[in-house]
């Protein structure tokens, strides 16, 4: 991880979902003891209705008993459907909560700014605290366990030269050789580049080749110029 963006908001954010998701469920667990327990006076009063219809058949209850009864058992189907409602809009709710939280927890992990490779930090272009807008760098890093060197051949030594020929490479003053191998080899030809010195040669055409040398031991820095023997 090399940054990570100010977080509190949405911490804040995700503790006040996660309490209305407790919330929600403890209204669930309520309202499903609730249905439970009407659903089994439903079922007695209903038992109880269907023995007193019988009765009153027989002349053993009144006609009044039988239509209170009655009307209890449509309460408590009213009720056991009023719940019933509840209870889906308080799951339907809950998945809600659960979506929300999930997007929450999106954008603290796209807080995070994570190198996408193994390598170093050579610059820095934002300090901790700092504003940083929508596509603005705040890092750049590299991978320096191996290095491209470019070099340029003209077009009569073209032919001498193919992919993944092996090439040495001498650096620095104290001219350390190192082993390195031809990864590419421009299709165009092209002026020589002005960072040659000589203007003589700067009106040559060459083809650019691009060499990958292995920079374990870290010799070899961005920008350094360097002799490639092939």
């Amino acid at each position: 991880m090399l940054a990570k963006i100010n977080t509190e908001r949405l911490e804040a954010q995700l503790r006040q979902q996660n309490a209305q998701l407790r919330e929600i469920e403890e209204s669930i667990i309520g309202l499903r003891a609730q249905l439970k327990q009407v659903e089994y006076q439903y079922q007695f009063t209903k038992e109880t209705y269907e023995k007193t219809k019988k009765m009153v058949k027989d002349g053993a209850a009144t006609i009044q008993n039988r239509d209170e009864l009655e009307t209890k058992v449509k309460v408590f189907e009213a009720q056991i459907t009023g719940i019933r409602s509840q209870l889906k809009a308080a799951e339907s709710k809950k998945q809600q909560i659960h979506a929300a939280i999930d997007i929450t927890k999106l954008n603290l992990r796209d807080s995070r700014i994570v190198s996408p490779i193994d390598g170093i930090i050579i610059n820095k272009f934002r300090h901790q605290g700092e504003l940083v807008g929508q596509g603005m760098p705040i890092l750049e890093a590299a991978d320096l366990s191996e290095m491209n060197v470019m070099i340029y051949v003209s077009f009569a030594d073209l032919s001498k030269i193919k992919i993944g020929q092996e090439v040495e490479v001498i650096a620095g003053e104290d001219e350390k050789t190192m082993k390195g191998r031809i990864k590419w080899i421009s299709s165009e030809s092209e002026f020589t580049p002005k960072t040659i010195l000589t203007k003589e040669v700067r009106t040559t055409l060459v083809y650019a080749v691009k060499v990958a040398v292995p920079n374990g031991e870290g010799i070899l820095k961005i920008g350094m110029p360097v002799d490639v023997r092939i």
